[in-house]
């Protein structure tokens, strides 16, 4: 999917060949073992909460709101060849090695608030943690933006809370940014937006706080992301997240307009479906919304993301690939020497798009000016049935 994908982008013959090589030199011998053979899910040595199918790594194309071509982008997991023998957080120690790694090679890759965060939200006893999960271990990704040279993202996964914990997970992120080495009064007061508005969410609209992710650059210049999973399936609801309630102002009515567009795309909703009525229920445990609400130094409100689990609530990949199509369409949004479904088509060889799910995750949306920002992503599958036949 690598090479497709920046063909797709248009990425120059050099960036082409910087970023094989760090692919190919840094990120696949960090995946873990070869998936050839590994068609038992329950023998897996390690399962990654990447994806739901534990494939530890994910790709996405990101469209600015202005048009044109997409960046590349893509998160990992990393693992270690043998994931059996780790004890206390290896996994955790091993994603902050390589960013100190490759913050060695480029200035302005900063590993400082990642390491914080780390310290402040990442439990040492390996084995308490994996018993607390429903079904993985994860407690870190990166992910990185391909620009003129990778840009650097961590994310510390939260862990679930249960009757017993002293602490529920929002009030943990605040303890870490109360603490937080050159934090300022607006990071906290945007964060309070955020934190007032789930303490006023009843239980059976309460959103779960997943993970923290944070910026590897400047802190004077990062953002630090929460990421909440709520519930509620409705497009009004969608809307009252994304400006909190009304702490933040509303989007714009095109951007709105344009999101209603996108999500009953996507989702193959016909005009019969208000934006009062939810989505089928789903009881998988990353069914519901996923939100990123980012705060910053120099911004006193929390900028929002919405991410539309297509995976869950599509009918197939085919429509949904169909669907995003059309939007990217209507907003001269494209790809370079293909249309968007040829483009997946391709890149889902093992089987077709038509017979299921779970190739798209997710297709997100961010309010950019009058306009939304827009992200496609997609995971390669890897213990899937058909590639090993």
């Amino acid at each position: 999917m690598f090479q497709p994908m920046m063909r797709y982008s248009a990425y120059s013959q050099e960036l082409v060949g910087v970023h094989s090589t760090f692919f190919q030199n840094v990120i696949l011998p960090r995946l873990g073992p070869h998936p050839k053979g590994s068609t038992v899910i329950n023998a897996l040595p390690w399962k990654s909460f990447m994806n739901d199918d534990y494939t530890p790594i994910e790709f996405s194309w990101s469209w600015s709101a202005k048009g044109g071509l997409p960046v590349l982008r893509f998160g990992v997991e990393i693992i270690r060849r043998n994931p059996t023998l780790r004890t206390r957080q290896p996994d955790v120690d091993d994603n902050l090695a390589l960013v100190a790694q490759l913050s060695e090679q480029d200035s302005g890759i900063h590993l400082q608030w990642l390491q914080h965060f780390a310290n402040a939200l990442s439990p040492i006893d390996t084995q308490a943690w994996a018993a607390s999960q429903e079904g993985h271990s994860s407690r870190m990704f990166l992910a990185f933006e391909l620009y003129n040279s990778p840009k650097v993202k961590g994310y510390i996964i939260l862990g679930p809370e249960t009757p017993q914990a002293s602490i529920t997970t929002i009030e943990l992120v605040a303890r870490s940014l109360r603490t937080l080495p050159s934090g300022t009064s607006e990071l906290m007061q945007s964060f309070n937006s955020i934190h007032q508005y789930l303490e006023n969410l009843d239980a059976t609209e309460q959103a779960r706080t997943e993970m923290l992710a944070i910026d590897c650059i400047d802190p004077k210049k990062a953002r630090i992301k929460i990421y909440l999973r709520s519930p509620r399936t409705s497009f009004d609801s969608v809307l009252q997240m994304i400006c909190l309630g009304g702490r933040l102002q509303p989007w714009s009515n095109s951007s709105i307009h344009a999101l209603r567009t996108l999500w009953k795309l996507t989702l193959s909703l016909n005009d019969a479906v208000s934006d009062a009525d939810p989505l089928p229920s789903k009881s998988h445990r990353t069914a519901g919304i996923i939100y990123y609400f980012d705060i910053r130094i120099g911004a006193s409100v929390p900028a929002c993301k919405v991410y539309i689990p297509v995976k869950h609530y599509g009918q197939d990949d085919q429509k949904i690939a169909t669907g995003f199509q059309k939007y990217l369409d209507i907003y001269d949004l494209k790809l370079n020497g293909a249309c968007y479904l040829e483009a997946v088509r391709e890149m889902c060889y093992h089987r077709r798009l038509d017979k299921g799910l779970g190739f798209h995750t997710y297709i997100s949306a961010t309010e950019s000016g009058e306009n939304l920002a827009v992200s496609s992503y997609l995971q390669p599958e890897i213990y899937h049935p058909c590639r090993h036949r």
